[in-house]
C-alpha cells in the first residue's frame, strides 16, 4: 500500500472546498418561497400554460383522481372558474369507479 503525497491530495480537497462554496452561494441566492418573486414575473411566465383547474380535469381523464381532487383544492384557492367543473368530474368519476376513490385514484 502506497501513501498518497500530500501534492495530490491538497488541490483536491481545495477544489471541493471551494465548489462546496459556490453551491452555498447559490443556494442562498435562491427564492425561499413564491412570494419573493414579484407578481408580474409569475404571471409573465404563466401565461400560455394551463389552469389548475385543467391540470386536474387531465388526471381525471387519466384516472388519477388523487392527484386530481389535490389539484381541485389548489383550484378553489386561487379562484379558478374551472373549479366547479373540475369537481363536478371528480364527483362524476367516483360514481363511475367507487372502487378506485378508496386506493386514492
Amino acid at each position: 500500500m502506497s501513501v498518497t503525497p500530500l501534492s495530490r491530495i491538497l488541490p483536491a480537497a481545495v477544489g471541493l472546498a471551494v465548489a462546496g462554496v459556490v453551491v452555498g452561494i447559490a443556494a442562498w441566492m435562491l427564492p425561499v418561497n413564491l412570494r419573493s418573486v414579484s407578481p408580474a414575473l409569475l404571471k409573465s411566465a404563466g401565461t400560455g400554460t394551463p389552469t389548475v383547474a385543467a391540470l386536474g380535469r387531465d388526471l381525471v381523464d387519466l384516472e388519477r383522481i388523487g392527484p386530481a381532487s389535490q389539484l381541485l383544492a389548489a383550484a378553489k384557492i386561487v379562484n379558478d372558474p374551472r373549479a366547479p367543473a373540475l369537481e363536478r368530474a371528480i364527483e362524476a368519476f367516483a360514481l363511475q369507479q367507487p372502487a378506485l376513490i378508496a386506493w386514492g385514484g
